[in-house]
This record gives structure tokens, sequence and C-alpha cells, in this order.
């Protein structure tokens, strides 16, 4: 048997050592965790189709990973000015920008997305980056000059802005199907026609697409800027994260994607290539978003503050991330990332002894079976995380073990990523719920937090504030933030943003996420990216 492990650990090292890893004719195959949905870009609302799009679907500008604003369609980004008692600021899109089809991108295209986004019947992620502008005007003699007035001289007028779909392809749509309660989602040309190349203006467009499967990407003759150096790419969702490996050693894929890539066994992997001197490398990087464990604040259970801080203080987040990840994730007391500029390290919470002194003077009594009761009503609630990722349902289950020795019961009911955060936690479909929260540096939070932002069935459950947190004091916060152009004033009110969050349990952070991307070492041009998981700029992707 020992023989064996030698023998297998040595072939487990040649075939990784392997040099010939890049697919036939300059071929990237990348692997992905979470599925993909339509890549309609309105109504997306999954990291996974977030992370892809650089790949077939540009927007006015992008962010860079230090939090930089930077032209891509348009071909700058234009001062907001006062005219008269309005803000304007007039975007101009690249003369040679065109969608897949040759059509050129106008500011028709900007103006048909933005009227979906603020549109009632269709879902949107967030309708605030829709509010904030008033009117998209043109000329048929200038058509790419999109003269924008904003409802106010918000310093984010620059970014977060109103994607761009193609109007000669979606505006029929929108005007057949837009008064129907999702109607426009479900009958978009990206359902229909997901292979039209009408509908992609990035570098690659999509030539096969497969839900569930893979979807393949070829080279756009019509972008704008550099050609694509790749042949061709294709995605395949492989759900399943042991199997990661295997697909690497026989050739399936090449590649993996952030999103979804359980940071212990891309720690794993990169001690491994490291050991082995193999074909591929781990790039980690860190991202402003943390693994939390997040409360339906309008479940009645939840809804007492003294239940939230009890289970708080029974997470023990440095054993978490010193068993499952060898301390290479910072465990997290707060939402600010240690990078960011207004990190400032809240206290350490966790204490299995004041959790139950907690819950003792709150009213909860144990009750016989080991579980509290208070108006004969058990400590029980539904607890879901994406199903298939080990890491996170590991990490349940030991969460879940510290609740039951201070009386709280879990009742696992885990489901795939795609059916978690598209699905039930956007409409409150759970009590509590694990996944992971951005916190992007420089950018509104409104969406995240703003009660105006609670999804609900009468606004086609837009918006981004899952955990349906309603608060006047967070409200005035998020909005002092983005009237606020001084940078460091900006910090001192996301400082007490945390506190608030901090001072009312308003969630359990858990760990800061350090995102990891699977690269073939010969693969050149790969940047970091603002998000953390996204590929940015892949036009520049090439095989040495």
């Amino acid at each position: 048997m020992k023989n064996f492990k030698v023998a297998l650990y040595v072939l487990t090292i040649l075939l990784f050592s392997v040099k010939v890893f890049a697919a036939p004719n300059n071929e990237l195959q990348i692997a992905i965790i979470q599925e993909w949905s339509a890549f309609n870009p309105v109504n997306n609302q999954l990291a996974s189709n977030q992370a892809l799009f650089p790949f077939f679907l540009r927007q006015l500008v992008y962010r860079t990973a230090d939090g930089g604003v930077k032209a891509d369609i348009a071909e700058s980004v234009p001062p907001l000015k006062k005219e008269g008692a309005k803000y304007k600021a007039t975007w101009k899109i690249r003369e040679n920008a065109k969608w897949g089809d040759s059509k050129p991108v106008t500011c028709a295209d900007w103006h048909l997305a933005w009227k979906a986004g603020l549109n009632p019947k269709v879902s949107v992620e967030s309708r605030a980056n829709y509010n904030k502008i008033e009117n998209i005007e043109w000329t048929e003699k200038t058509p790419k000059t999109c003269v924008t007035t904003y409802a106010s001289n918000d310093w984010t007028y620059d970014r977060d802005l109103p994607v761009l779909i193609p109007s000669h392809l979606e505006k029929t749509q929108l005007d057949k199907f837009g008064n129907e309660p999702e109607g426009y989602d479900r009958n978009t040309t990206y359902i229909s026609q997901p292979t039209n190349a009408g509908l992609y203006n990035g570098p690659y467009i999509v030539s096969e697409f497969k839900l569930g499967s893979h979807f393949i990407m070829v080279p756009n003759p019509h972008f704008y800027g550099p050609k694509a150096k790749l042949s061709r790419v294709v995605v395949k969702l492989i759900s399943d994260t042991s199997a990661l490996k295997a697909n690497l050693l026989s050739g399936q894929i090449n590649a993996i994607s952030a999103v979804g890539f359980p940071p212990d066994t891309a720690i794993m992997m990169d001690e491994e290539f490291k050991r082995s001197n193999a074909a591929y490398t781990v790039r980690f990087q860190n991202s402003g978003i943390f693994q939390g464990i997040y409360f339906n604040l309008e479940k009645e259970i939840f809804k007492d503050v003294k239940v939230r801080e009890a289970l708080t203080a029974a997470v023990d987040k440095e054993s978490i991330v010193k068993a499952f990840f060898n301390n290479h994730m910072p465990p997290a007391d707060g939402i600010l990332s240690p990078k960011h500029p207004a990190f400032q390290n809240p206290k350490k919470t966790y204490s299995i002894a004041n959790a139950n002194k907690i819950l003792d003077q709150a009213g909860w009594k144990m009750g016989p079976s080991g579980v509290r009761e208070k108006n004969g009503q058990q400590l029980t609630f539904v607890f879901k995380t994406s199903a298939g990722l080990k890491v996170l349902e590991n990490i349940q289950v030991y969460v879940c073990e510290k609740f039951k020795t201070v009386g709280a019961l879990c009742a696992i009911k885990n489901e795939p990523p795609r059916a978690l955060l598209g699905q039930s936690v956007p409409h409150g479909e759970f009590d509590l719920a694990m996944y992971g929260q951005p916190l992007p540096i420089d950018s509104t939070l409104t969406s995240y937090f703003s009660s105006k932002e609670i999804p609900t069935n009468k606004n086609s459950w837009a918006g981004g504030n899952s955990i349906r947190l309603n608060s006047a004091e967070v409200d005035q916060l998020l909005m002092d933030f983005d009237k606020e152009h001084s940078a460091k004033k900006r910090n001192d009110i996301i400082k007490k943003l945390e506190n608030y969050f901090v001072k009312n349990f308003v969630m359990i952070p858990v760990y800061h996420r350090r995102e990891a991307i699977v690269l073939p070492k010969n693969l050149k041009g790969v940047e970091d990216s603002y998000e953390g998981t996204a590929f940015t700029t892949p036009e520049n992707w090439q095989f040495n």
C-alpha cells in the first residue's frame, strides 16, 4: 500500500508537470463551479455571469483593480457639469464600437437598457443605478453622443452605470413584453437566441450555449479593441469541486474561474503546484468580498436583536479560518476588508458563555430537548448555503454545532448556487443563509442596504438588500455617502455604517475572502480585477 501511494504521488507530479497543456488550436478551457444564466446584463443577478461578461459584453466604463474608473466603450470619462438646475455629462461612444453583427453601438442601446432597468415589471439586481439618471438624449446626426441628465451631483455619476443592450434586437422584446411581470425577462433574445452575434460587443461572441453544461466563445471580428488572441474559449460547468483536479490532470480543462472556487481547494492546489513545478499556477487576489452568515431580518425570530447577538457570539471565526483554511483567510469581525482604507477591526465577539447568558436574559429558556423556547416557539431556523461547495457545507455543519451548544437548532436545506443566489436569497426564501457579500471600494452601497432596495414581488424582485434591512439611520448614512465628494469623509461615513451593523448584529461576517483562479503558466496578459472574480480585459490574453 505504501509503494502504491508513492507511485500515485509521483504520477500526480508528472501529470501536473506536463508542459503541453494549452488545448489544441490555441484554446482555453475554463471550469466554473457556479452555473450561469442567460446573459442579459439588465436582469443579471449571478456572480458567474458578472465574472464572464468582460469576454463578450462591455460597458461604457470598467473598474480597475484599485477602484479607478476607466473608459471602455466610452471614448473617455466626461466631467459632470451643472447646467441651470440640472447636472449633465456628455458621454461619447467609440466610433468603431459595434455589436457582433456589425451594427454600431449607439446611445439608443444605452437608453433602452436604462428604460428596461426602470421598468417595475423587469427584474434587476438594483434600480439604484438606473434611478440616478433622469434622461439620455442624442440626435440622428450624433447617435453616439449621449447627453445624460443626472438626478443629483453624486460623485458616483461615472460608475455603476446602466448597462448596454442591442436596441436593434431587444427593443421589440421590451415593447412587446415589458408590461407583463417578468415578461421581458422570459422573452429576451438572450434566452431565445443566445448565439446571435448581435447580442455581444466584447472581444468574443458566444457561438454555442447550453445551460448546465458549457458554452463556447470565438473572436468577435467587430470588436473595437485589440483582436482577441485565443482562437476559442470553452467554459464548462463543473459543480463538483472534487472533480476539478481530475479534469485538470486529464486535460479537459486548463483553467478554473474564481467564482465559487473553494479557498481550501485553491490553497491545496497552490501548494501542490509549487512542490511539483506544475504547468499551472494559482493566482490569488484580495477582494472586497466577505463570507458571511445573513439573517433574514423580516423573519420574526430574527427581529429579536438578542437572538442575533447570541448567535453571533456563538460563531468561532478564528477556529473556522484555522481549521478550514490554515489561516490563509483573515477572520471578519466587520464588513470592511483589511485592504479597505476605512478598515477599523471591530472587537471579537466569540463567547459561548456570553451567548447563553444573552439568551437566558432575553427569556429564551432551555427546553427538555436541548432547544430553547420562548412563548411556545422553539429557537429553530432553516439555514441555507450553496449545495456542492463542500467547504461551505462543512463550515455550516461546524457553525450549527456551535449553535446547538447554546440551544439553537439548524435545519439545513442547501440549494445549488444558481437557485440559492438567483431565487431564494433575493426572494427572501430563507431564515439564515451563508454566501459572499461584495463591499466594493468607492462605489455606492445603496443597492445593498437601502430600505428602497428590498426585493419584493411588487418591484419584480429588484434590489440587492436581500437581508431586508429597514433602517432610517442606514438610509441616511447611505445618502450622505453618495453625496460626499471627499474620500476621507466618505471613509468616516462608512465607518459609522459598519459600527451600526456591529452594534445591531445585522449579519455575522465570518472571513474576508481571497479569490483564486487557476491558469496555465504560459498564459500571459491576465490582470487582477476590481471584483476579485471577473476576467478583466481578456482580449489581451495569449499563450506564449
